[in-house]
């Protein structure tokens, strides 16, 4: 599982190269055919609600409208009238549902989705949303990348399975019968859309050959090419639905969905679209009709339904939208010198400006069409300019903060041997490290001219496993977040030499470490991946204080990237959720004014009574905040009680000690802190 995430994406690594492969063809598809252009924009219809990289979309039977979320793995539900949100109709990984494609409101009325990360369908209540069972099962047929689902009139299932090229067919209770097309049919490769016709046959769009294969409906046979390759400009077909008219319709790699003669598959006309820009990624992937006869089309750029008169297809209104921008998978998150907030995308591969009312005003640069593909972690210098690190370019690329304009690839790929770029800071020697994640160093580079320096972490130094977040403590030595190891390592700051494991390995369930960062009260806070919290750390030995932010608090869901902002609020990037959330800050540090008590130093005053029989009471002094152990033993040194083990704030102390079963005899109790210790004896007389 770490593996998966580490890689980006909540994929598999052979499902990966499969997207990245396809992202690489989808960026060379031209998308402004402004030719083609319908009815003029009315207005904006309805403003909430995030359908973040929808891959499926259909009405249910209640009339409403339901999204397949690939970067949330939830289904999402829209009132079918208005567009406004209505709820997470299947919450994100109900029954282990990961990167959900393909939906259909099976004949008992419950929702089948599939599940294409992991290899299943999924059966939901119709009526509540809640999880019923796996239909098919992982592993229970040779289905590999589930995503279109299409009951046929007999109650059996067919799937398209994506890394084999085929259609499974299974009967009515989900078992495996066969393939019902075989991945030798035609040349079908890699397809997403399927629907069957008014004729009964099976329709299928081969996503890589441009075209869209009819199937005999009932035994699978190959019956020709419907729509023939390129065809009224059709470019990775992605969804197939018949409309209300009998002809075909296909959402495709641009702003454009292709009406099709449903009888003949030839080319009618470009039935609906919208007017784009030369630099404009809209694209139509996902559609529907509605009992009104209307089409809504999903535009996978921008998150935005629109919606279309289903005889003319021109555009009535964006039916939903994202109003504040496209954030999709939120990972670095910093604060630039002007308390401006900027945000990189890791999925879409953007960075992002944002306001301080929480409104993204401006984008440095998009997915696919400028470097860097795969933001990592974002930095800034004294003179302006932004660094971002590629993790999937393995270099840093320079940008000017003010305009935005990239300046240069200011360390190109894998020079030094970085591989897996990842978090990144710059030294009081104005060098830039930066964390090389599957080579396990940390790598400097000079400031200016980005050329390298050496190795200042060599390769798995003190466990060092997958660096992810790197930054400099107020005591000046370099901290780094070791993923796989679930820790935080200290390193020399003059020399790299490892110091201690400052967060020892799973200290307070840190669970796949992201990035930290010292807080204004001198702790450390650091985001704990797989438990979906943020916790803190004393700031001078690095004992486990708490959980600062509880787990899915806030809807917090996969926390990546943290900052303190210039109000002292702490900002989260929730990966899957595609949000930054905001949290109270830390208390001020306690007043060392002479007007507050604070005790002088350290001190373990003693038990009264001393001898006892009941209990006792045990009193000590903290003269700062730091972790605590105060254990009870017998005179063998053996571990009797653990009376306190926890941080505690500067101050006098008192512990109540009720021994219920401990028999007469002389007794050691020690403190122990952060370089304190100190052991008394006690008496107990029954």
């Amino acid at each position: 599982m770490k593996q998966m995430m580490l890689n980006n994406t909540h994929l598999r690594p052979a499902k990966a190269s499969w997207i990245v492969l396809l992202l690489l063809l989808l960026s060379i598809a031209s998308t402004a055919e402004a030719q083609f252009v319908g009815g003029e924009f009315v207005d904006i219809f309805v403003r909430d609600g995030r359908p973040s990289q929808a891959r499926n979309m259909l009405f249910g039977p209640d009339g409403n409208v339901y999204i397949s979320s690939i970067s949330t793995h939830q289904v999402l539900r829209y009132d079918g009238t208005t567009g406004q949100f209505l709820d997470s109709f299947v919450l994100s990984y109900s029954g282990g549902l990961e990167s959900p494609r393909g939906m259909v409101f099976g004949p008992n009325g419950d929702l089948y989705v599939s599940s294409y990360d992991t290899d299943e369908v999924l059966r939901f209540d119709g009526l509540t949303g809640a999880f019923v069972e796996a239909y098919i099962p992982a592993q229970s047929s040779p289905l590999d990348g589930p995503a279109g689902l299409v009951f046929r009139p007999d109650g059996s299932l067919l799937v398209s399975s994506i890394h084999t090229d085929e259609v499974l067919l299974y009967d009515t209770n989900g078992q495996f019968q066969e393939a019902f097309i075989s991945s030798s049919e035609q040349g079908l490769r890699y397809f997403y859309g399927m629907t069957l016709g008014p004729d009964g046959h099976l329709y299928v769009g081969s996503f890589l050959s441009h075209e869209v294969l009819r199937f005999d409906g009932m035994t699978g046979e190959f019956i020709d090419a419907f729509v023939v390759e390129n065809t009224g400009s059709i470019r990775y077909p992605y969804t197939l639905l018949f409309g209300p008219d009998g002809n075909l319709y296909v959402g495709h790699q641009s702003n454009i969905v292709i009406q099709y003669d449903g009888e003949t598959g030839h080319f009618m006309s470009h039935f609906a679209s919208i007017s784009t820009s030369e630099d404009s990624n809209v694209t139509f992937w996902v559609i529907a009709f509605d009992s009104d006869g209307l089409l809504y089309a999903y535009d996978n750029s921008s998150n935005t339904v629109y919606r279309f008169h289903g005889r003319t297809g021109r555009q009535l209104d964006l039916f939903i939208t994202l109003e504040n921008g496209n954030l999709n998978g939120p990972f670095g998150i910093a604060f630039a010198p002007d308390g401006t907030l900027y945000v990189t995308g890791f999925l879409w591969s953007h960075l992002l400006r944002i306001d301080s009312s929480g409104v993204i005003n401006s984008r440095f640069f998009d997915c696919c069409f400028s470097r860097p593909r795969s933001p990592f972690d974002i930095i800034f210098d004294d003179r302006d300019r932004i660094y971002v690190s590629s993790f999937d370019q393995d270099s840093v690329v320079r940008f000017n903060a003010l305009t935005g304009e990239m300046l240069e690839e200011y360390i190109t790929p894998g020079r030094g041997g970085l591989d897996g770029a990842s978090g990144m800071a710059i030294g009081e020697d104005r060098l830039l490290y930066v964390g090389s994640i599957f080579t396990d160093e940390i790598l400097r580079y000079d400031l200016e001219s980005g050329e390298f320096v050496d190795v200042f972490v060599s390769k798995g130094s003190g466990g060092l496993d997958a660096p992810h977040g790197i930054q400099f403590g107020p005591d000046g030595h370099l901290y780094v977040g070791s993923y796989f190891t679930d820790s935080i390592l200290r390193f020399h700051k003059d020399t790299g030499v490892f110091i201690d494991a400052f967060v020892s390995e799973g200290s307070g369930g840190l669970d796949a470490p992201q990035d930290h960062v010292f807080g204004p009260d001198g702790n450390l806070y650091v985001t704990s991946l797989f438990t979906s919290e943020v916790l803190e750390y004393n700031g001078l030995d690095g004992g486990f204080v708490g959980a600062f932010v509880d787990a899915n608090e806030g809807g917090l869901d996969g926390p990546r990237g943290l900052a303190f902002g210039p109000d002292n609020l702490l900002y989260v990037s929730s990966f899957d959720t595609d949000q930054v959330l905001r949290f109270t800050g830390p208390s001020e540090k306690r007043s060392t004014s002479t007007d507050e008590y604070l005790p002088a130093a350290f001190k373990l005053s003693g038990n009264f009574p001393n001898p006892f029989s009941e209990s006792t009471q045990i009193t000590y002094s903290l003269d700062r905040s730091t972790h605590v152990e105060l254990i009870v033993f017998d005179i063998m040194g053996k571990q009797i009680d653990v009376l306190v083990s926890r941080y505690q704030s500067a101050g006098d102390y008192t512990i109540t000690y009720t021994p219920a079963k401990l028999p007469s005899g002389l007794y050691a109790y020690r403190l122990q802190t952060h370089g304190y210790i100190e052991t008394k004896q006690m008496m107990v007389v029954r």
